[in-house]
Parts: structure tokens; sequence; C-alpha cells
């Protein structure tokens, strides 16, 4: 049975299980330009045959009514074709000033460092939605407060390292190998000086 997560009290909703994949929960991310400066982040990816995201969905949607938006306005999750057909992410946004998300392991021991995260295992977390309008967008963001991480999963591999694995084996050719270098006789005695006039 598909993971459909609950309603939490106070506004708030467990979400179903997803994958992680960059998380900055423990330690802020560094300022860019591109995005949100020195915000705790994590990319969540819910996958079609594990999770089901209606009861999310249906609460986004209910936060947009709230704020008065008809049409054009943005949801928190997009369909992400890297990840797989039918793959959804959500960006999970911890907004407070001070402080940070609290993040616990599967036992609810607290994560440490975002090192021990393995993007692509298992998680889920606690959150609320905020409707925004601002320079003329609006939309609806989900606001992360905890996280859980559960392990499991599988490890992803950008997209990019992908190809680039791929090409490598199309491109180059077997070539003969050995696993030492013969010395070049010729240059057995050969003096060598560096900038200061040492000898090596």
């Amino acid at each position: 049975m598909k993971d459909k997560g609950r309603v939490l009290k106070d506004g708030r909703y467990m979400t179903p299980k997803f994958r992680i994949n960059y998380p900055c929960v423990c330690t802020r991310r560094a300022a860019d330009e591109e995005y949100d400066p020195g915000r705790f982040t994590v990319k969540a990816v819910f996958f079609p045959e594990e999770s089901n995201l209606s009861i999310l969905k249906n609460a986004a949607e209910e936060c947009a009514k709230k704020a008065g938006f008809k049409k054009g306005w943005k949801s928190p999750f997009s369909e992400n074709e890297e990840y797989g057909e039918g793959a959804e992410v959500a960006n999970l946004k911890f907004y407070g000033k001070r402080g940070k998300p609290v993040v616990l392991w599967a036992d609810k021991t607290p994560v440490e460092s975002d090192e021990d995260i393995i993007s692509g295992s298992y998680g889920k977390a606690i959150v609320s939605f905020f409707a925004y309008d601002k320079n003329g967008g609006k939309g609806v963001t989900l606001v992360l407060e905890s996280i859980q991480c559960l392990g499991g999963g599988k490890m992803f591999v950008s997209s990019g390292a992908d190809a680039a694995a791929k090409r490598a084996k199309e491109e180059f050719e077997e070539e003969d190998y050995s696993d030492t270098a013969e010395n070049d006789e010729d240059d057995e005695d050969e003096v060598y000086e560096d900038d200061d006039g040492e000898e090596y």
C-alpha cells in the first residue's frame, strides 16, 4: 500500500515516505543568488509506486484558496523526469532566522552532520504550507519543521555523471595496458633544476 502521510495538529502534516536529495538540514546552505541565501533545505523526491501525494496536494490547494489564489499559482510539487517517470519533487525549506529544523535518525537519535545523510536514502518530514505573493509570483511552499532519516534506498547519481560514464565507454577505445612504466635510458643521468637552482 502506498504511503499517504497524515494530517497532524495545527495545520501540520506528516509527508509520505520520500527519497532525500541535496540535504542541507544540519548546516545552512551557503548563500547563493539563485536560491534563498543561507537556508536549511532538502529536496524530497516522491516516487509514484511508493507514495500518494493526495493529502499534501489537497492541503496545498486549500492553502492557495485561503490566500485568494484562483489561477496561475505555483504548486510546491513538480514532476521531474530526471528521477524517472512520474516522480515528483518538492523543496522543503526551514524559514526560521534562528534555530534549525529537527533532524533525527530512524531511532530518533539526532543527526549531527549532513555528510552522514546519503542522498537517495528514505526520509519523512513534518511540514506546513505557506502561501506567498512576491514580485508578481504567487504560489505555495512547503515549510520544513523536522525530518526523520530512515536509511535504505539507493544512492542518487547525477544524470551528468551517468551521461559522462556512458560517453566514456563509447568514446574510449580498448588499449593494451602495462602496470609499470619503462625508464627512458637516455634520460637517466639528466639533471633538472628548480627555480632556485636546486638540482633534483
